[in-house]
């Protein structure tokens, strides 16, 4: 399959289902729900990983955005969200449905993707480096923010018209802020597209709402291959960060912007405050990541968070503050820190010892963790811990 093609599954008399993405690869979520009247996109994600994928994001999307009446949202992440700005710019003219939660993360996200690009562009128009005589970005910031104008906002668990007889009712899925799977009811019949889903004890998020039944469902599978160890990842932190502090390095930890770094900052927060390592400072390495973890932090009512922080003497049952998640307390890299431009990682031998810093993984260009580690100190000292999806031969 490439962009340009669609896959279809039968739901329905008059009913269609087409996959546009998020087939024989994992990024790009795309699905168009067809009826007799209406067209509805679940998802609308950017491809990504190898150039190949990427270049998919340039095709012509597969069917006029023009003729599609409404958008609706999983979640944030931008291989399900990132694609909304060409989509409005090339023709989209309906709303954006998507949970609280969503929208505020697509806010931060949707703005930074742009910024990104647009940097991508200037540079390889400045080094030389691409084909064309000059390079353009996917989007602008501009594109972003018209598309943020067609957001949505729909509370949990509620039906919400969305175009003609289709509804959709969103489900808390437990895997980052706002993450929701989406019911959609089309021609008598149910089509639930659950997003990634997160687990059910996880230790920030509430976990996924039970499974409601549907006529048709569309699941997320890029890691139905496996089960997770049964492990403490608290005592696998403690055990690196006291090790590596102890002979006065430095602890990099690659994260997601989005979820994984407030899961880490949570778990630092929880061993720092039993006194389980020491209280040397937390660096977050990516300004997309601080913003984030503020609306983390300001949204402690939200469904999709738990409540107050659980110790070892309260059980996994009980609910964490947000506030107390360690954001409060962990630094831009811009903040005291010398480095040798903000927001990035460039040689983290000059980073002030016996500290942590978490950082951004497994973006594009701009958002990389550029980290030479040219120092023999740094290489003898520190620790760099993943805690990402890696390919076997990496």
């Amino acid at each position: 399959m490439n962009a340009t093609n669609t896959r279809h599954a039968r739901t329905t008399s008059g009913a269609t289902l087409a996959f546009l993405g998020g087939a024989d690869t994992v990024t790009g979520s795309r699905y168009l729900v067809t009826d007799s009247t209406s067209r509805v996109l679940v998802d609308c994600g950017l491809f990504q990983g190898f150039k190949v994928l990427r270049q998919r994001n340039r095709a012509p999307f597969p069917v006029p955005p023009s003729s599609i009446d409404a958008v609706v949202l999983t979640h944030a992440h931008l291989d399900h969200s990132g694609y909304l700005p060409a989509l409005v710019r090339d023709g989209y003219r309906g709303h954006i449905y998507a949970s609280e939660g969503t929208s505020a993360l697509c806010r931060i996200m949707l703005l930074d993707s742009a910024h990104l690009l647009e940097e991508e562009a200037r540079h390889a128009a400045r080094h030389g480096w691409s084909r064309h005589e000059k390079p353009r970005p996917l989007y602008t910031v501009d594109d972003a923010k018209v598309a943020l104008e067609r957001f949505v906002a729909v509370p949990e668990g509620g039906a919400v018209p969305v175009a003609g007889s289709m509804t959709a009712r969103l489900l808390g899925a437990g895997h980052i802020l706002g993450a929701s799977s989406v019911y959609l009811d089309v021609d008598a019949r149910r089509v639930c597209f659950t997003g990634d889903l997160g687990r059910s004890d996880d230790p920030l998020m509430r976990a996924p709402h039970a499974f409601e039944g549907a006529d048709v469902l569309v699941t997320e599978s890029t890691y139905g291959d496996r089960r997770h160890a049964k492990v403490d990842p608290e005592e696998q932190l403690r055990d690196i960060v006291n090790r590596t502090v102890h002979r006065g390095g430095v602890v990099l930890i690659p994260a997601f912007a989005v979820g994984r770094t407030e899961t880490v900052l949570l778990h630092l927060s929880r061993l720092r405050e039993r006194g389980a390592i020491p209280d040397v400072p937390i660096y977050v390495n990516s300004p997309m990541a601080v913003s984030v973890a503020d609306v983390y932090r300001n949204r402690p009512d939200s469904p999709d968070l738990w409540q107050r922080c659980a110790d070892p003497g309260r059980g996994r049952d009980d609910r964490c503050d947000v506030s107390s998640c360690g954001c409060r307390r962990a630094h831009r890299m811009d903040e005291g820190c010398s480095a040798s431009a903000p927001g990035r990682i460039r040689h983290p031998a000059n980073l002030p010892q016996r500290t942590l810093s978490d950082s951004e993984s497994n973006g594009r260009w701009g958002g990389r963790l550029r980290c030479p580690i040219k120092s023999s100190r740094f290489r003898s000292r520190s620790t760099m811990q993943l805690r990402t999806r890696c390919r076997p031969d990496t």
